[in-house]
């Protein structure tokens, strides 16, 4: 499921960011998106040993670049809105 989410998100916020950094939005989409990046990075991420990860499509490194796009798409359409995504960051 998180893959599908990391995905949609990414392919989503190269053109449409709007929807992303409302004020009802966007706290929302910036925890969830430390919430994953926390779990890749920090300790958690011992926890997440996945037999057969092909299978499953289990690829925790381009999980991480797709992050870090999604964050670079709305910091950037954030500088022309009113901050408030980076602030939630």
């Amino acid at each position: 499921l998180a893959n599908v989410q990391i995905n949609l998100m990414e392919y989503t916020t190269v053109d449409i960011t709007r929807a992303f950094l409302l004020p009802e939005m966007v706290e929302r989409i910036a925890t969830m998106l430390n919430y994953f990046l926390r779990f890749l990075v920090g300790p958690e991420r011992k926890k997440l040993k996945v037999r057969n990860p092909e299978k499953y499509g289990w690829d925790p490194r381009k999980m991480l670049s797709q992050i870090i796009r999604i964050y670079l798409h709305l910091a950037r359409a954030d500088k022309d809105a009113s901050g408030s995504f980076v602030t939630a960051v």
